[in-house]
């Protein structure tokens, strides 16, 4: 099972490199499950504060949003978070928004895992 998931965060790396443009960019990927009990209402809340980030933090580039079909971990969405810089994804761990993405996981997340790489 462990081989399988790293098999997976291997092709999703080499599918965001081929998409990266800029070399230094750093990537923080979230994969999320949602709870059995979260309402449809409060996961697009959820997914709303990540879509507004860049608008709100300097040096974050870009958030993709992914509706996973099928993964052997039962993740449901994927979250690539592009920043310029491994700092800005530091400063961004203090922010307001971020505080609020963590007490919002309370109520609709059961599980999540991450990863995070850089184009060289």
């Amino acid at each position: 099972m462990l081989k399988n998931k790293a098999l997976i965060y291997i092709f999703f790396i080499f599918c965001c490199v081929i998409g990266c443009k800029k070399t230094g960019e750093f990537h923080h990927v979230l994969l999320y499950s949602w709870s059995e009990d979260a309402a449809d209402q409060n996961k697009g809340a959820f997914l709303e504060i990540f879509e507004n980030l860049p608008s709100a933090i300097k040096g974050l580039e870009n958030v993709h949003i992914v509706k996973l079909e099928n993964s052997l971990d039962r993740h449901d969405i994927l979250i690539d978070m592009t920043f310029s810089s491994k700092t800005i994804l530091k400063s961004y761990q203090n922010h307001p928004d971020h505080q609020k993405i963590e007490q919002y996981a309370i109520k609709v997340i059961q599980d999540y895992s991450y990863f995070q790489y850089t184009m060289k």
